[in-house]
Formats: C-alpha cells, sequence, structure tokens
C-alpha cells in the first residue's frame, strides 16, 4: 500500500500535504517507493558479498512476512487510537506521534546478536546448549594472590538426555516411536528388526516401544587458509533409530554428542566426553527408565544403545582394540592371525570373540602391567596375542558387547575399500598387463558414459592412481565409475557393433560378481535366504578375485564377512553406514568457513549447531514450514495443464490412475520430482516392479500431479536379455503406454539408462538378481 492509501480516511489536501512532507525529508531524491527500493537494493549487496542466493531468497520472504506483520501492528494502533478519539477519527499529530512511537523499534527486536537470540531459544524451551569438558588446566595467579584454574584443553559436550527430550517433543518422532513399522519374521528392514534389539534384555524385559540409540565418530579436517596445516576435529554424534528410515536419513536427524581437537581425544581418550551418554543410556535402561515432560505430559521411557558406526581405525579405539591394520590380530569380531584372515574366507573359519572373553584379556592386560618393568620385557604383552589394548567405556553400559557393537562400515569397508581396489585393478589388467586398451581412451570414455550416471561424474584416472592402487573419488563418484566400467571396457563405444569386452573372462567375471555383490550389500531390505546368499557370494568373489590378483589382498577383504552377520544383527547396512554422518561433517566445515573463528573452535560449531537446530524445531512447531524431519520429496515447478489440452491417450491413463470423473478441470505438470530422495525427469527410466527377479521398466514420458499424488506417464520397455559382461539389461521399446503412480512404484533407486542406436541398456543398482548368478 501507498501511504496515500493508509491516508486515505483523512481529508485529501491534508494526506497530500503530508506526504509531501515525508518526501521531503527523504536524502533520495524521488518517492518514498523509490527510496525503499534503494534501500534494499543497498541490503542485498552487502548479503551478496557473503551468502547464497539461497539464503538471500530466505530473507526477503522472510522479511516481506515481518512487514506484512508490522503494517498490521501499526493498523492496530490506528484503531486503538481511533477508539479512544470522540470523533472516532485521527488527526495528523496523533497519527504523526503513533508513527513516531514505533520509528525506533526494530522488526528483530530481542534478536539482534546470537547471544539475544540463543536466550530466545532457551526461554522457548528448544535450546541444549554446549557444556566446556577441561581436559588439562593451567594455573593462574589473580590480582588477589589467588590461584585460578584455566582450561587449557577442552572440548564441549551436548546433554543427551536433555536433547532427548526436545527430540520427543517433535509430533514426528513421536509418531515413529508411538507406531513402530510391523516387523515380519526372517525379514530385515530396519535396525530394530535385527536379533541385537530384540534379544536385548530391556526389550524382552519392557513393554511398549523401547529406544535405539546409533552412534558415529569421525575425524573432520576444517582448512585453515592462514595456514598449511588443516584443524582436524573429532566429532561423535548420535541419531534415534526408532525414526523410520526415510526420516531418519536426514541429516536433521543426527545430533551433535561432542566435539574437541582430535589431539586433545588422542592424548586423554574418549572417556570425559562419553560420560554424560554413558550415564544417560545407564538410566535410560535402568529398571525406572527416564521421564521426559512430552507434549505437556509425563512419559517414561527405557532405551539402549545398539551400535556405533565409524571407520576401523576409530571403531577399534572407541571399543579398545587395536586401531592399526599391521596388528597381529586386527579384526574386532573374529580372532585371526595376518595369514589367516587372507587363506580362510568363511567367517566361522575363525575363532569368535565374545563379551566374556574380552573381558579375559583385559584381565591379563591389567595383570601383566602390574608387572615389574624387568619382568614385563621377559615377558610377551598379552595385548599382542589379543589385539585388545584397553577396556572401553562402552563396557559400563548395560547389555553392550563391543566384540558385536561396533560394525564394520560399508562406505568405508567396501566402497572405499574393496570396491575401489578392483576398480583400479581392472584397469591395471587390461592397460599395462595386456595392454588391450590405453588410459586415454578409457578416460574419454568415462567422459562419455559419465552424462548416464547421475550428477556424480568421476574424474579421470591417472597412472600413478593404478600404480598406487589408491582413486581420488568420493565415495558416489567411486560408484557411478564402478557401474560403467564395463561399458567404459568394452573394445568399441558403439553399443550396436558389438559387445566385445577386452577384459579376460575369468577377470571379467571377477568384476561382474563384485558389482552384484555390491547390490546385495546395498539392498534396502533382507530375508534369511540373502543373508545366506551373500555369505556365498562373499566367499566366491574373494576366492575368484585372489586367484586373479595375488598379492593384492588388504584386510578390507576379511572384514567383508563380516557384513551377512551383521545384517542379522543390525538389519540392512545401508542403514548403519556413515554416508550421512559424512554428511554433517559438511555443515561444520561450511559453519567454519564462514566464521573462521580460531579462538574458541569447538564453541562456534558446536554452539551454532545447537542454535540452529533449536530455531528449526521451534519453528516446525510454531511456524508454518512443516515438521522437523520429512521425506526428500520435492517437485518442480507445475504447469497448469487444462484437461481438454492433454493428449486423449494421457487423459484416459490419468483418469483412471487418480480415479476421477470424466472432465476433471486440471492437472499439475512437472518437468521432475524428487520422491524418497531419488530424482525422476522425463526420458529417465525407472523399475515399476520385479517379477521372477526380471525388472518390469518404463521410460518417462510425462510426469503429472493431481491434489498430492504424482503419477508418471510412461512408455513400457520390455527387458529381452541380460549382459552379463555389462551387469545390464538390453531393453526395447514395446510402443505401448502405462500409468503408475510413484507410491506404487517398489524399487526407488537411480536407473542409469544407457541409449544408443538400435541398443539400450538399463542397470539396476541395489538390487541383486541371485537366480541369474546363484544356478
Amino acid at each position: 500500500s501507498t501511504w496515500r492509501e493508509l491516508f486515505a480516511s483523512e481529508e485529501e489536501n491534508e494526506a497530500n500535504i503530508f506526504y509531501e512532507q515525508l518526501l521531503l525529508k527523504s536524502s533520495l531524491r524521488g518517492t518514498l517507493e523509490d527510496r525503499l527500493q534503494f534501500k534494499a537494493a543497498e541490503l542485498l549487496h552487502e548479503l551478496y558479498e557473503y551468502t547464497t542466493q539461497t539464503t538471500i531468497d530466505s530473507v526477503i520472504k522472510g522479511v516481506d512476512c515481518l512487514s506484512e506483520i508490522d503494517l498490521d501492528i501499526l493498523q492496530s494502533k490506528f484503531c486503538q487510537a481511533a477508539r479512544k478519539s470522540n470523533s472516532n477519527s485521527l488527526s495528523l499529530d496523533e497519527i504523526s506521534k503513533t508513527i513516531n512511537g514505533l520509528r525506533h523499534s526494530s522488526l528483530f527486536e530481542g534478536l539482534q546478536n546470537r547471544k539475544l537470540f540463543d536466550k530466545y531459544l532457551e526461554k522457548k524451551k528448544w535450546l541444549v546448549p554446549p557444556k566446556q569438558i577441561a581436559l588439562s588446566n593451567r594455573e593462574v595467579l589473580r590480582k588477589d594472590n589467588t590461584v585460578q584454574k584455566i582450561p587449557l584443553e577442552f572440548g564441549y559436550v551436548v546433554g543427551f538426555l536433555p536433547m532427548i527430550e526436545k527430540l520427543l517433543n517433535l509430533p514426528e518422532v513421536l509418531h515413529c516411536i508411538d507406531n513402530p513399522k510391523p516387523s515380519e519374521d526372517g525379514s530385515f528392514a530396519s535396525p530394530l528388526d535385527g536379533y541385537y534389539y530384540k534379544n536385548h534384555p530391556v526389550v524382552q524385559k519392557h513393554q511398549g516401544p523401547i529406544l535405539a540409540f546409533g552412534t558415529y565418530v569421525d575425524d573432520a579436517r576444517l582448512p585453515d587458509t592462514a595456514s598449511s596445516k588443516p584443524l582436524n576435529g573429532r566429532f561423535f554424534y548420535w541419531n534415534l533409530l526408532n525414526i523410520y528410515p526415510e526420516l531418519r536419513s536426514s541429516t536433521r536427524a543426527i545430533h551433535l554428542l561432542f566435539c574437541a581437537q582430535a589431539e586433545h581425544i588422542k592424548a586423554y581418550g574418549f572417556d570425559k566426553f562419553l560420560e554424560d551418554y554413558r550415564e544417560g543410556i545407564q538410566r535410560l535402561s535402568s529398571e525406572e527408565g527416564v521421564t521426559f515432560r512430552v507434549m505437556g505430559k509425563n512419559r517414561t521411557f527405557h532405551g539402549i544403545h545398539l551400535y556405533s558406526s565409524g571407520d576401523n581405525p576409530a571403531s577399534a579405539n572407541l571399543a579398545g582394540f587395536k586401531e592399526s591394520h599391521f596388528a597381529e590380530l586386527m579384526c574386532r569380531q573374529r580372532m585371526g592371525t595376518k595369514p589367516e584372515v587372507y587363506l580362510f574366507l568363511m567367517e566361522n573359519d575363525f575363532p569368535l570373540r565374545s563379551k566374556e572373553s574380552h573381558i579375559e584379556h583385559l584381565k591379563e592386560i591389567e595383570a601383566y602391567q602390574k608387572l615389574p618393568p624387568s619382568e614385563q620385557k621377559q615377558s610377551k604383552n598379552p595385548s599382542v596375542s589379543s589385539g585388545v589394548n584397553s577396556k572401553s567405556l562402552f563396557l559400563e553400559i548395560n547389555g553392550c558387547d563391543v566384540t558385536k557393537q561396533f560394525p564394520q562400515d560399508l562406505m568405508h569397508d567396501v566402497i572405499h575399500g574393496t570396491l575401489k581396489l578392483e576398480i583400479v585393478s581392472l584397469p591395471n589388467h587390461v592397460i599395462n598387463e595386456k595392454k588391450s586398451i590405453d588410459l586415454e581412451t578409457v578416460n574419454n570414455r568415462i567422459k562419455k558414459f559419465s552424462k548416464y550416471f547421475g550428477v556424480n561424474k568421476p574424474s579421470a584416472i591417472e597412472h600413478v592412481h593404478i600404480k598406487n592402487q589408491n582413486l581420488r573419488l568420493s565415495a558416489a563418484e567411486t560408484l557411478a565409475l564402478a557401474n560403467m566400467l564395463p561399458f567404459v571396457l568394452l573394445e568399441t563405444d558403439d553399443l550396436s557393433v558389438g559387445l566385445k569386452s577386452v577384459c579376460d573372462k575369468e577377470n571379467l567375471n571377477c568384476y561382474i560378481l563384485r558389482l552384484n555383490l555390491l547390490n546385495l550389500q546395498m539392498s534396502t531390505k533382507f530375508t534369511i535366504q540373502d543373508v545366506e546368499n551373500l555369505r556365498k557370494m562373499t566367499r566366491n568373489h574373494h576366492k575368484l578375485f585372489l586367484k586373479c590378483y595375488p598379492g593384492s589382498e588388504i584386510p578390507k577383504l576379511h572384514f567383508e564377512i563380516h557384513l551377512p552377520t551383521q545384517v542379522l544383527l543390525f538389519g540392512p547396512l545401508r542403514q548403519h553406514w556413515c554416508f550421512r554422518f559424512e554428511g554433517k561433517h559438511a555443515e561444520f566445515k561450511r559453519v567454519w568457513k564462514i566464521c573462521h573463528n580460531s579462538i574458541n573452535v569447538y564453541h562456534t560449531l558446536s554452539s551454532r549447531h545447537q542454535t540452529k537446530q533449536a530455531a528449526e524445531m521451534m519453528i516446525s512447531i510454531d511456524g508454518d514450514k512443516g515438521p522437523y524431519l520429512k521425506t526428500a520429496n520435492s517437485r518442480g515447478v507445475p504447469k497448469n495443464k487444462k484437461c481438454g489440452d492433454i493428449i486423449k491417450e494421457h487423459q484416459e491413463l490419468l483418469l483412471e490412475v487418480f480415479k476421477l470423473p470424466s472432465n476433471p478441470p486440471c492437472f499439475d505438470q512437472y518437468e521432475y520430482i524428487i520422491f524418497n530422495g531419488v530424482h525422476y525427469a522425463e526420458r529417465d527410466a525407472f523399475v515399476l516392479d520385479f517379477v521372477n527377479c526380471v525388472p518390469i521398466i518404463g521410460e518417462i514420458i510425462k510426469i503429472f500431479g493431481h491434489q498430492e499424488s504424482i503419477a508418471f506417464i510412461y512408455a513400457k520397455l520390455v527387458a529381452e536379455e541380460y549382459e552379463h559382461k555389462l551387469n545390464a539389461f538390453k531393453v526395447k521399446q514395446t510402443g505401448e503406454l502405462g500409468v503408475a503412480l510413484t507410491s506404487s512404484i517398489v524399487h526407488h533407486q537411480n536407473v542409469p539408462y544407457i541409449k544408443s542406436i538400435n541398443a539400450q541398456f538399463v542397470l539396476i543398482t541395489c538390487n541383486s538378481f541371485l537366480s541369474v548368478f546363484l544356478q
């Protein structure tokens, strides 16, 4: 509204005079609207120097909303003043007085700085501020001759139980806890389906939902532009495993327990930082449980620690085992020497570690450490023969077994380990040994085929990468390269001419078996039969790999044989891998780049994280942006399409799938959508279902929406045959159309769709065609 419109109730000449007086006060020639636009441009100019367009869009939207509310307040003030006036009208002096009374107030009153903002969040009862934990102190003499201890080395811990209470007051979280997904016997779709949760004494004893927690520890490098040496921070996270998997995949579902300098934790250990977590789990797993204030009522919950994820050095250190893979006994689950782990390829070939045997090993180490130095030199250190270093704080947690609850990680051990090793070994075989293809051709084909494998395009392979057996790729880039490599290593890149590989048959069979093994490992759901098949496939692959590439053994080949047991204990491997936790690191790195506060790094990082999380929780309850945790679903900008403008054949399919009358007014048409974290667009392929392990495939023609439902109009593709050498299905168009709701699609994964003249191929990832390979 213009000032003229605001004062339309006054006499026209008086309003015009007042409006002209305001213009005279402006230091800018032109109208007040021009002045406002200028100041807005000035502010945006400053913001552009420090932040992204996404943030600026949020600022613009937020300030516009605040301005509307401010005008409502102004209108309310006018009305109140008018009611007090006998004439039921206001003079210009009264208007000026009212406006001047508001002139020096801020739209952001009480929120002008971070300290005030945190006080606001504490008043709203959402903020759990981090607390400093001192590891060492230095003494300082004060002016009054008293000695004061100043923390010298320290970190920050976020209260575990207070954070749980905030989480329980989110409706979507409480719904997940009170309405767990049904569990089928012999089926593993979540960590709560695993035998460790089901057979835990606390779960067996107490009725109702039992809270289950998973943790993750890892280091994150914080680059320092003022120094050549980056800061190495150690971050410890936890998440609530009762939350549905589609919601738990969000980094918002990951909570900070502590952060500190990695060197300090190496020097002083984890115990001081983990004490709060240990005490919280002990209280949750006790007979009484813990009573929280949830939705205005007191509710008592019980809970358990289920597992701790991480890379091998971090998990071994946290569990009290030797960190290095050079140790004589390097495995946390089984006791096998270095030569033995490469000779035997079945888990049962090695003695099983147990909590009881672990405690005996700790007693032996403790007895050895009590010996005089002279006797220690004459005796063998029992830690060498057992692979145990020290007692873990996790042993003090009810029902915790460090030989079981520190599983191997699919990302670190397979994707960054055995898969990368095989990706390097196969090009080495064809480039350096057979010399059937050169590296330049390989890299050109990688560049060509990358467009079919999503946004994570792998970089070129160099000779030094092959020589050192070390690819400089992220996990997502490694997966893309792994699936495209069979196409890259064909004799010709023209898929319509022939599909002869440059690899030897045995080497290629080994690699395709690796891809199929990977697809099974990354499945979202397992049965008992799947687990047994996983054991057989792991053994068969490792046996063939060691035959094809003798001398290429790495410890992660042994760690991989434990993955089938982990499925039985903790559910699908992808639900306790480290991908999302690594994504959480990115948030802290981004804050570090913005703040770059070197005085107290971990206070800045932890306090900003807690402020951000508290604000997001508060907004989800009191605002209009939806729940704190939500599925990764979104849609592009819709185009309103009248029903009459849609092709008749498409109309009939849409009316059928949406169950609508004959002449609905219109539909929304989208160029793309994101559903269950998967990006779908026109001309993409998708898998509707499986029949006897054969996929039912479609190519998206159009995407339409009606109310909350989304449907694909798709061209039906038929799988002509399975091309083993490519680990892909050769498909062709049938000329028929179909329609499917996104909610009816059973396989939500990215489906690479390679199109060539007279040859089209579809790759199905994260699912295994066991009937093909295990006959």
